[in-house]
């Protein structure tokens, strides 16, 4: 598990210049609980940043880093709000 845990703070390194300058640095927790081991990331933002586009930012840049890691097997998110679209059509003018 501790050759887990450098695995991902060492990717971390290489793409922690890339996060807003505002963010603060990630922290990395480490669990192990029988057979299963699991990470978790708490994403918080400033007040520049809405609740909305933090997760939003979260799933285009951070997800995909952290999925396409070996041994990654699963990925949750939770907390984040999703931005929506409602389009209402009318029949009568179709």
């Amino acid at each position: 598990m501790d050759d887990a845990a450098n695995d991902v703070r060492e990717k971390i390194a290489r793409v922690v210049d890339n996060l807003p300058e505002d963010a603060s640095a990630p922290q990395i927790l480490k669990q192990s609980h029988g057979f299963t081991t699991t990470a978790w990331v708490a994403v918080t933002g400033s007040k520049k940043w809405s609740d909305l586009e933090l997760g939003d930012y979260t799933r285009r840049h951070i997800v995909d880093s952290f999925a396409n890691l070996s041994g990654v097997g699963r990925l949750q998110l939770g907390g984040l709000r999703s931005l929506s679209v409602r389009v209402y059509l009318n029949p009568v003018l179709m």
